[in-house]
């Protein structure tokens, strides 16, 4: 087999590696996680982030265009819940980005841990 044949190959399959990656870094270096969900159109979901330390939080930075409820809860447990419900009738895809960061005693900005990207997909 020619050698052009197996450097082809290779490039083939790095490219569709590194598109349908789940966890990458930004051009900082900060790890970026995407993640699938999917739901019934005209019903929620409560999708769980995990749970934090008291000193880290999360905040929702891209909210989706087509949500009627897009919000985060901290339950007493540090777990974090995403909560979303679609526009009435609306069906297709949808996406939301939540920064998670550590705390600061409020003279310095907070730590980025990573950054998650929601691709909400609606279904009938």
């Amino acid at each position: 087999m020619p050698a052009y044949t197996n450097s082809f190959s290779f490039l083939l399959l790095y490219c569709s590696c590194l598109f349908t990656c789940t966890s990458c870094l930004d051009v900082e270096g900060n790890p970026i996680v995407t993640e699938n969900v999917s739901v019934k159109q005209n019903s929620s979901v409560d999708y769980s982030l995990g749970t934090l330390s008291v000193e880290a939080g999360a905040v929702v930075e891209m909210h989706p265009a087509h949500a009627e409820v897009s919000e985060l809860v901290r339950e007493q447990t540090g777990e974090i819940k995403y909560k979303y419900k679609p526009q009435p009738g609306f069906k297709g895809k949808d996406y939301v980005q939540i920064r998670f960061a550590k705390g600061t005693n409020g003279t310095s900005e907070s730590t980025l841990i990573k950054i998650t990207k929601i691709n909400l997909i609606v279904e009938e």
